[in-house]
């Protein structure tokens, strides 16, 4: 079979609208196989297709009366370049992005200026300098994280040379492209385009800061402060380091299908979807911090009920700290026994942040068990030094804080768990672990 139907029907099948590695481009990346190994390729990167693809950008900054299916056509066309095959054009239908364009309702204005500056914007990526890829510590300038984020949008970026450590959506394709969960698509095309109108309507004074980090740090022995709250949304608390429940892969399904935790803390800070260009999968002692990033976006609903809904007021600048946790979703059980991991990823994520505001993590499609992940989290804040931990539990059936006073200190804690996992292991018990504390009246019987 050629190549070209290969990709054909690579595209059919799964409808993913993200570009293979062109013959051409994979040549380019050859020649230099360290610098694509470590760093990564803007456009420029690859002249041939770059001059095309700026021709287009020209093109759309110089059309006076730039219409939405005009500016939808060559979006297309710049996305078709980065396949071999010219038929992957008859497959391509960027109709959700026209329909976010005409519910907008400054439309006229978003095409005669907004989308025309962003251009300008795309343009500019060649005079980026090299981004290593998972570097320790990096730092970006808010321009140049919209430069990155307007390149996604025109699908001017290719893909990496080491992409299987990488997400796999990087550019804005499949948001774009027709297909299922329309509604939810839109919905996120909707947040990106109210961000690239504010942030280009601003002074983008400021940095993003992302550390990478590989080591819990200093062990502490005292018990943080714990607040157990049954409601409220984590972003609220700007002051406060908040917990992303990341996809080993950053970002998740933000520019697909996703729409739980993760992907609407991406969609409501637009400036974290830049990560998923920079950012290898986390490793089981990786953490991810994140500062210096601006809520830009106000939010409905959750999952497949997600909506945009305004514009953010305040536009705040919050901090992240992203940590993957374990699928237990195929044996449940195993989460007794594989508790340590769970609390070194912790630790290595809350190492120097005093406060921090969580929840729920890895307690959605991965099947944790919320209460566990509670005690794990406050365990690991209070072994790095942290002050508070402010955990989000959003139920109402479960009202706990009698519980946390039971607790005299953290060795007390960490008894309490081992204790609770072995009977856990051994069947003993079927009840949580906040139940567990409720019912055990000797905590001598522990040490």
């Amino acid at each position: 079979m050629s190549e070209e139907k290969k990709q054909e029907q690579f595209f059919e099948k799964s409808y993913t609208a993200t570009p293979i590695l062109s013959e051409h481009a994979y040549e380019l990346i050859q020649d230099d196989v360290e610098i694509s190994q470590s760093f990564y390729m803007f456009p420029h990167h690859m002249p041939g297709m770059w001059i095309k693809m700026k021709k287009i950008l020209q093109k759309i900054i110089d059309m006076e009366n730039l219409t939405i299916d005009q500016l939808t056509s060559m979006i297309e066309e710049i996305y078709v370049m980065h396949f071999n095959s010219k038929q992957i054009r008859s497959h391509i239908s960027f109709k959700n992005l026209s329909e976010a364009l005409r519910s907008l309702d400054e439309k006229e204005d978003f095409l005669k200026n907004t989308v025309k500056k962003l251009a300008r914007l795309a343009m500019e990526i060649e005079n980026s300098e090299l981004v290593e890829l998972g570097a320790d510590f990096q730092v970006l300038s808010k321009k140049q994280a919209l430069i990155c984020l307007a390149s996604m949008f025109f699908c001017t970026l290719h893909k990496q040379f080491v992409d299987d450590q990488l997400p796999k959506d990087f550019i804005m394709a499949k948001l774009f492209q027709e297909h299922k969960y329309d509604g939810l698509k839109l919905e996120k095309i909707k947040c990106i385009l109210f961000y690239f109108k504010a942030a280009l309507s601003k002074d983008l004074d400021g940095e993003i800061r992302i550390l990478r980090r590989s080591h819990p740090g200093d062990s502490y022995n005292e018990l943080c402060e714990l607040i157990y709250m049954q409601y409220d949304r984590m972003e609220e608390f700007s002051d406060y380091y908040i917990v992303d429940f990341a996809n080993k892969k950053i970002g998740g399904g933000v520019l697909g299908y996703g729409s739980v935790q993760e992907e609407i803390l991406f969609l409501i800070h637009p400036e974290l979807i830049v990560l998923l260009l920079f950012t290898p999968q986390l490793q089981d002692n990786e953490a991810l911090i994140v500062e210096g990033v601006t809520r830009y976006i106000d939010y409905d609903g959750y999952a497949e009920n997600f909506k945009f809904a305004n514009l953010n007021k305040e536009q705040k600048t919050l901090k992240f700290i992203c940590i993957d946790a374990v699928n237990y979703s195929e044996q449940k059980s195993s989460q007794y026994d594989s508790y340590q991991r769970e609390i070194l990823k912790a630790r290595v994520g809350f190492s120097k942040c005093e406060k921090i505001c969580t929840g729920k993590w890895g307690c959605g499609v991965f099947q944790g068990d919320w209460q566990l992940k509670l005690v794990i989290q406050w365990i690991a804040a209070s072994k790095s030094g942290c002050q508070e931990l402010l955990f989000i539990n959003n139920d109402d059936q479960f009202v706990y804080n009698q519980v946390f006073s039971k607790i005299e200190n953290l060795a007390q804690l960490e008894n309490i768990l081992i204790n609770f996992c072995q009977l856990k292991e051994k069947k003993d018990i079927t009840c949580g672990i906040l139940e567990y504390i409720v019912i055990l009246d000797d905590f001598s019987q522990l040490y």
